[in-house]
C-alpha cells in the first residue's frame, strides 16, 4: 500500500525479535538480525541498507530503535545476514541473507508515539511460519559433489578401506612462496603446510548426504569429516567472493568401525585448484596423495560453480520462493499448451509450444500452460521441445535405389540456429509428414476464426513473444531444457553447450524484463538447474522434475532426477517449491506421495493421458496435473481459476459498495469466456489488461462512480476495477497465491 500523505513529525519506533539466531550461536560475530522496510531509514526493501539491530546481552532478542515519521503505514521484515567486511585491497562491505521471514504480507504499523511494537517472534506472525533461504548476492557458491564410489584407490588394501572425508577451503594467496600446493615438508603429514584458511565471511564448507534419511540438510562438518559409504551421495558447498583464489583441501581419514570414539589415522590428501573449476561445472578426477607423499588412488568430484545473477539484486517486499496457496481445486496445467500434437492417433487444435497452442489452453480453462525453453545460436530464449530438428534437403537416389529424387534428413541442434532461421523453417514431425501437419490453408481458416495473427501458430516463439501475448491470467511452468546423460553413456545432445551458469541467466534476465505480474513456476529435470535458478534470485519458486524408474524413455544416469526418493530430499534440502512427479512412479508407489507431503512440499504430476488417471491423481491430493488435449478433459465447462478468482473478487467489492445493479452470474461467466483468446480482454502485443470485457458488469457500475472513474475508493479497499488488477502481486492477489 503506498503512503501518498506528507509526514513532518518522527517519532522513534523500537524494533525487537526473538528467536532468529539460537543460543548457541551467542558469542559468535557471523550473523546479526537486520530490519528492513517500505521507509527510506529501514532501505526500502533493500537487502543491502538493510538496519542492523543490537543483541541484548547473551539473549537470542535482538533490539533497534529508528526514527520514523509518525502517521506512516510501515511495513517490514526482520532479515538474519552475515556482514562481510573487507578483507582484501578492493574487496567492499556486503551484507549476506541467510535467512528472512517470506511470509506474503510484511508486518505493519502505523507509526505513532505509543504504538507498541511488542518482542516479535522471528519468522512467525499472522498465524504462519515462513522463513526464506538468502540468494547470491555478490558471492558465488561451489559445490562439490561424491557420488558413484568416487574414492578409487590402486592398492587392493586400500580399496577394502572406508574413509571420512573433510573439505576445507585454503586461500591460495597466504600459500608460502617456497613451498608449492602438492609438495609438503616430511614432518606435515596433514598436507597442510604453507596453506591457510580462506579468511572472510565463509569460513566454513557445509555438507549434506541426500542418500541419508535424516542427514540430507546442510549442516557444519564434523571434526574428522563425513563416512563415505558406497553409493552416497554427499554435497559440500562454499561461498566465496574470491573464487579465483579458492582452493579446497581434502583430507582423509581411516574409518575405524570398531573404535570409532578413537581418533582415526590419517590417510592422505588431495587439492583441488581453482584451474579444476574453470569450467564452472563438469568433472574431474584428482589424484590422492599418502602420507608418504606418494600417489595412492583418485577422488572423482562433480563440480558446480554458482556465479550470482548480474544485475540482481533482490528486492525483500515479497517474495514467492517458497510459496502456494492451496486452492478449492487442483490446477490443471496444459502441457506445452494444448499437448504434442502428434501424441495420438489426431492432430492437436494447435502446434505444441506456439503462442496459439497456450492461448487455446488458457481458453479451455488450464490454469497454467507447462512449456520447454532453451537457447538459440544468438543465445536468445526460444520455445520448443527437442534439441534438435531434422533438415530435410533434396538428393538423387543412387541407381541401387531407384534413381529417384530422394529427401535426406540431416540432424541439427537448435543450439546451431540464430532465431531468424529456426523461425524461417516450415516444420513437419518425422513420425508422419502427411497426417499431421497443418498446412497453410487451415492455419488461415483458424486465425480468422481466433482473430489471431499467423506469428501466434508457428512454431519457435521466443520466450519474450510468450510472456507478451499469451494472457496474462495463464500462469506460466517453464521448464528449463539443459541436456543430460542417459545411462549407458549416451547423452540428450553431444555436443559442446552453452556455459550452465550463462544458459541460466539469458533466460533469468528474459523473465525479468517481460513477465510483469504474470505467475511462473520454473522447473527442470536437471538438479544443478534447478539448483542455479533458486541461488540466482528470490522471486520466483522453482521444482525439480523427476523423471522416476518406469518411464518409457532410456533412464538418466543423475540419480538426483531418477530416483524420487533422493528428489525429495534434494527438493527439501535446497528449498525450492517442490516436485513434477512422473505418475507411472506414484502409480506403482502411491507412498511417495505422503513422504513429499511429510516435508510440506508442493506436487505437480506430468505424464497422464486418460481422464481417470488426473482424476486419480486430485484426489491423492496433488496440487496440479500437467497433461494433454485440456480442452478434451473439461470440455468448456471449467475456467481459468485465477480469472474466476478476479472475477468473483471484484463481483464482490462491487456489491460491497452498492454500485453493483442486477447483474446475474450467467453474464458474468460469458464475459470471462470473452476475456481469453479472441475477446479483448488484453492487447495480445504487450500483453496486458487494457480493456476488460466484463462490460455487462461495469458499464452500469462505472456510471454510478463518481466522475466516471474506473476504480472504487471507498475506504481505500479497491483501488482498481479492470481484471488485471495493479494491486495483484506476481502470482495474483497477495493473499491467494
Amino acid at each position: 500500500m503506498e503512503n501518498t500523505q506528507i509526514y513532518n513529525k518522527r517519532v522513534p519506533v523500537c524494533f525487537q525479535v526473538a528467536g532468529a539466531t539460537s543460543n548457541t550461536e551467542i558469542g559468535s560475530t557471523a550473523e546479526s538480525v537486520f530490519v528492513v522496510g517500505n521507509s527510506e531509514e529501514l532501505g526500502l526493501w533493500s537487502p543491502k541498507q538493510a538496519v542492523l539491530l543490537t543483541r541484548q546481552g547473551e539473549s537470542d532478542v535482538w533490539k533497534g530503535v529508528v526514527d520514523i515519521a509518525e502517521g506512516f503505514l510501515l511495513e517490514f521484515r526482520y532479515v538474519v545476514a552475515m556482514v562481510a567486511e573487507p578483507v582484501y585491497e578492493g574487496d567492499k562491505r556486503g551484507i549476506v541473507v541467510s535467512k528472512w521471514e517470506t511470509n506474503i504480507k510484511p508486518r505493519q504499523l502505523v507509526v505513532s508515539a505509543d504504538c507498541n511494537n511488542e518482542t516479535a517472534i522471528f519468522g512467525n506472525y499472522g498465524n504462519l511460519e515462513r522463513v526464506g533461504s538468502g540468494w547470491l548476492q555478490g558471492y558465488s557458491e561451489v559445490r562439490l559433489t561424491l557420488k558413484n564410489n568416487s574414492i578409487h584407490m590402486w592398492k587392493s588394501r586400500d580399496q577394502k578401506r572406508r574413509y571420512q572425508i573433510k573439505i576445507t577451503p585454503v586461500d591460495l594467496r597466504h600459500r608460502e612462496s617456497t613451498t608449492s600446493m602438492i609438495g609438503v615438508d616430511d614432518d606435515d603429514t596433514d598436507g597442510s603446510a604453507g596453506v591457510q584458511p580462506m579468511k572472510g565471511p565463509f569460513p566454513d564448507v557445509e555438507i549434506c548426504v541426500l542418500t541419508s534419511d535424516g542427514d540430507f540438510v546442510f549442516r557444519k562438518q564434523s571434526q574428522f569429516g563425513q563416512l563415505y559409504n558406497e553409493n552416497d551421495i554427499v554435497v559440500f558447498r562454499a561461498k566465496t567472493y574470491h573464487g579465483q583464489f579458492l582452493a579446497f583441501q581434502v583430507d582423509f581419514f581411516l574409518h575405524n568401525q570398531w573404535e570409532p570414539e578413537l581418533f582415526p589415522q590419517y590417510a592422505g590428501f588431495a587439492y583441488i585448484l581453482p584451474m579444476n573449476l574453470k569450467r564452472m561445472h563438469g568433472e574431474k578426477f584428482i589424484p590422492i596423495t599418502g602420507v608418504k607423499h606418494t600417489p595412492i588412488g583418485q577422488l572423482e568430484v562433480e563440480f558446480l560453480v554458482v556465479r550470482p545473477l548480474e544485475g540482481f539484486e533482490g528486492s525483500m517486499e515479497v517474495c514467492y520462493n517458497q510459496h502456494w496457496k492451496r486452492r478449492w481445486r487442483p490446477l490443471d496445467v496444459g502441457h506445452r499448451g494444448m499437448g504434442s500434437y502428434y501424441n495420438k492417433q489426431r492432430i492437436a487444435v494447435a502446434r505444441e509450444n506456439t503462442v496459439a497452442s497456450l492461448n487455446w489452453a488458457g481458453k479451455h480453462g488450464a490454469d497454467y500452460v507447462e512449456f520447454d525453453v532453451q537457447l538459440s545460436r544468438d543465445e536468445i530464449p526460444v520455445v520448443y521441445h527437442d534439441f534438435t530438428v531434422f533438415i530435410t534437403t533434396k538428393r538423387r537416389a543412387t541407381r541401387a535405389e531407384g534413381g529417384k529424387v530422394m529427401d535426406e534428413l540431416y540432424e541439427i541442434p537448435v543450439k546451431d540456429l540464430t532465431v531468424r532461421r529456426l523461425q524461417l523453417l516450415k516444420m513437419k514431425h518425422v513420425q508422419d509428414l502427411q497426417a499431421l501437419d497443418v498446412d497453410d490453408m487451415e492455419v488461415s481458416g483458424l486465425v480468422r476464426q481466433d482473430s489471431t495473427t499467423i506469428d501466434d501458430w508457428q512454431p519457435f516463439p521466443t520466450l519474450q513473444d510468450v510472456l507478451h501475448r499469451v494472457n496474462p491470467h495463464v500462469g506460466f511452468n517453464v521448464e528449463v531444457k539443459y541436456p543430460m546423460q542417459y545411462q549407458g553413456g549416451k547423452a540428450e545432445l553431444d555436443v559442446e553447450y552453452f556455459e550452465k551458469n550463462d544458459f541460466v541467466d539469458r533466460i533469468l534476465t528474459c523473465v525479468f524484463s517481460h513477465a510483469g505480474k504474470r505467475r511462473i513456476v520454473f522447473s527442470s529435470f536437471d538438479p544443478d538447474t534447478c539448483i542455479m535458478l533458486q541461488l540466482k534470485q528470490n522471486k520466483y519458486p522453482v521444482m525439480l522434475l523427476t523423471q522416476g524408474y518406469f518411464g518409457d524413455k532410456p533412464g538418466y544416469l543423475e540419480p538426483r532426477a531418477r530416483s524420487p526418493e533422493i528428489c525429495i530430499r534434494l527438493a527439501k534440502c535446497e528449498k525450492l517449491l517442490g516436485l513434477c512427479m512422473y505418475a507411472k512412479d506414484i502409480k506403482i508407489s502411491p507412498e511417495l506421495v505422503g513422504m513429499a507431503r511429510s516435508h510440506k512440499l508442493v506436487l505437480f504430476a506430468w505424464g497422464v493421458e486418460e481422464n481417470i488417471e488426473i482424476l486419480n491423481l486430485k484426489q491423492m491430493g496433488f496440487d496440479a496435473v500437467i497433461f494433454d488435449r485440456i480442452n478434451e478433459y473439461n470440455d468448456g465447462a471449467q475456467q481459468n481459476i485465477f480469472l474466476s478468482e478476479e472475477r468473483d473478487k471484484m463481483h464482490g467489492k462491487l456489491q460491497e459498495h452498492g454500485v453493483l445493479r442486477q447483474v446475474s452470474v450467467a453474464s458474468l461467466k460469458n464475459s470471462a469466456n470473452n476475456s481469453l483468446p479472441g475477446g479483448s480482454i488484453e492487447s495480445q502485443e504487450h500483453g496486458v489488461a487494457h480493456q476488460s470485457n466484463l462490460a455487462n458488469v461495469t458499464d452500469e457500475a462505472v456510471g454510478n462512480l463518481p466522475e466516471g472513474r474506473t476504480d472504487v475508493q471507498g475506504q481505500g479497499m479497491l483501488h482498481q476495477v479492470p481484471v488485471a488488477s495493479q494491486a495483484n502481486g506476481l502470482l495474483g492477489d497477495s493473499t491467494t497465491q
